[in-house]
């Protein structure tokens, strides 16, 4: 067997082309919560969150890259920030300029401020370091998108708007609110979904993510059937793909104003 070494500066054909492809568009980068979770539904959030990114990547132009895990240790306030600074600090370094950071999921009431920080805290560093440059730290709303499909008439008022309908639900999970925090550093930019400061009441809160990831399972995990008796499964799966056409949209709409972005 004869071992071919590439240095750095005699990179293939498809080595330069991948690199110049991450270079020029988006990176979409999934925060996710503890990858040991096992309790229904919440189980399958890692399998929503791939089968949505991916639907995205075919609609906009945009690189999908592996996830960042929050297990239980990563919540480590000292821990979590240092290995998501790594991952970004990695990608600017290797020329990235536009990141998009989607977590699914906050954590426990309790716990989504600190979690919060924490990532607010490891982008900052990381284009520090990266950039050599004072970060600015500013916001964006999130943007307006159409859904097909669902019209939800108003008490004298004629047909309300589907995104006041969704935006709550959004905030509870994935927990994105309709502000988005914008990082900026010389020519890079990165924005991040999070959660509003303030949530809900934790019984009611747990119940809402539990109704969304069910009716998200059931559209786009196959196989998990189960979560659902068979009589109500029909109403539960159409659920899920109108909040699975919002998420993709509301996610498209970002991309494309980070592409645009100067």
């Amino acid at each position: 067997m004869v071992t071919k070494i590439v240095t750095n500066t005699h990179m293939t054909m498809s080595e330069q082309e991948a690199t110049g492809r991450l270079q020029s568009s988006p990176l979409l980068l999934s925060l996710l919560g503890s990858a040991a979770v096992e309790r229904q539904p919440f189980s399958f959030v890692s399998e929503i969150a791939s089968h949505i990114t991916r639907r995205v990547e075919q609609q906009v132009r945009v690189s999908v890259i592996p996830p960042v895990y929050c297990d239980d240790q990563m919540r480590d306030s000292r821990t979590l920030p240092e290995r998501l600074g790594v991952t970004l600090t990695a990608w600017l370094h290797q020329g990235v300029r536009r990141l998009l950071l989607v977590p699914w999921g906050g954590g426990e009431v309790g716990q989504v401020g600190q979690v919060l920080d924490a990532w607010i805290e490891a982008t900052t560093s990381a284009l520090h370091r990266a950039m050599g440059e004072e970060v600015r730290r500013t916001t964006m709303p999130a943007p307006y998108v159409h859904v097909d499909g669902v019209s939800v008439r108003r008490a004298f008022e004629g047909f309300a708007s589907v995104q006041d309908q969704l935006n709550p639900l959004v905030e509870h999970f994935p927990g994105w609110g309709r502000a988005y925090v914008c990082f900026s550093a010389g020519d890079a930019k990165i924005v991040l979904l999070h959660s509003p400061e303030s949530m809900s009441q934790q019984p009611r809160r747990n119940a809402l993510e539990a109704s969304i990831v069910k009716a998200l399972t059931a559209a786009l995990c196959s196989t998990q059937v189960s979560l659902t008796p068979a009589s109500d499964h029909a109403q539960w799966k159409k659920d899920g793909h109108i909040y699975e056409h919002y998420l993709v949209a509301l996610l498209c709409a970002v991309i494309e104003s980070l592409q645009r972005a100067e």
